[in-house]
């Protein structure tokens, strides 16, 4: 049960969430940061295994740059992506995503998402992702789509088949 406040460690250990802002050590670097994570989250891993995984997430999340750079100086969209990165460190089979986008621009919203798929798909994991306003290129890459308003579900499916049946309900595309 996801709202129970009685989480069963078995849950704790197949359930990872990603919000859209999370609790720093703003005064640490991201390397520091990570490796704090990774001494807690990978205990069966050596430090150089965790250095090798740290090294490719912040590479290919393109951070690898700013990895010596304080996490308080880091913008909202790198700050999410390491939130992403101490987060897929874990090995935890499903993940929950809130607005992973936001503040990444098109192209790295759109690299950010490619890379989503490949590791759900290569780690048969599976992802829960909110985004507000995702573009028809990045919505396409979804298994499946929920369209929310109001808090009650319009639809849920593949997304090719969704303006099809909006407008087999009287909803025309403006």
């Amino acid at each position: 049960m996801l709202c129970s406040q009685d989480r069963t460690m078995e849950y704790k250990m197949l359930v990872g969430t990603c919000d859209q802002d999370d609790v720093f050590y703003e005064h640490h670097t991201q390397k520091i940061f990570l490796k704090f994570h990774a001494k807690g989250a990978n205990r069966h891993l050596s430090d150089e295994q965790n250095e090798e995984r740290i090294n490719f997430l912040l590479k290919r999340l393109r951070l690898e740059g700013r990895r010596n750079t304080k996490v308080a100086k880091l913008s909202g969209g790198e700050k999410k992506r390491l939130i992403l990165i101490s987060e897929l460190m874990t090995d935890k089979k499903i993940i929950f995503l809130d607005e992973p986008t936001s503040g990444l621009d098109s192209h790295l919203a759109l690299d950010l998402i490619s890379f989503l798929k490949e590791i759900t798909v290569e780690k048969n994991l599976m992802m829960f992702v909110t985004i507000h306003q995702p573009s028809p290129t990045i919505v396409r890459m979804f298994d499946d789509f929920t369209f929310l308003a109001w808090g009650r579900v319009l639809y849920h499916g593949e997304y090719v088949k969704c303006e099809e049946y909006f407008k087999e309900n009287g909803f025309i595309k403006p």
